[in-house]
């Protein structure tokens, strides 16, 4: 979708007053994203204003959007989950590889003498 130019006097002299009352609007519309509007219930609402200052968000935008993109991040770390237990299903750890498992989950924890201490 192309915007139409439109010369508008925005008190620049150097001749670029028309392209800039044009770039900033219709540069921002096209970089941004669909806008939504959702109804919600005051008990919602109140919780999603507590939520605000609890988590100190900048705004009921930033936090409804922080919390689509957890469910969001929730939601494909399952289908991860669910993908890993369709492929041990289909393709089970052999013997040799489960005798493995108690060395593999202390192997990186041993510290060998190094000094943690920066930590």
């Amino acid at each position: 979708m192309r915007a139409k130019r439109v010369k508008l006097d925005v008190g620049r002299t150097d001749g670029w007053d028309g392209w800039v009352a044009w770039c900033i609007p219709v540069g921002y519309v096209s970089c941004m994203s669909t806008q939504l509007a959702i109804r919600l219930p005051d008990e919602t609402l109140e919780g999603l204003d507590w939520l605000v200052v609890r988590c100190q968000y900048s705004s009921r935008t930033e936090a409804i959007r922080s919390a689509i993109e957890a469910a969001i991040a929730a939601e494909r770390r399952k289908q991860i989950d669910e993908q890993y237990i369709e492929a041990y299903t289909r393709m089970p750890q052999t013997d040799d590889e489960l005798a493995d498992i108690p060395w593999q989950s202390s192997a990186n924890l041993d510290d060998d003498g190094e000094d943690w201490s920066w930590l």
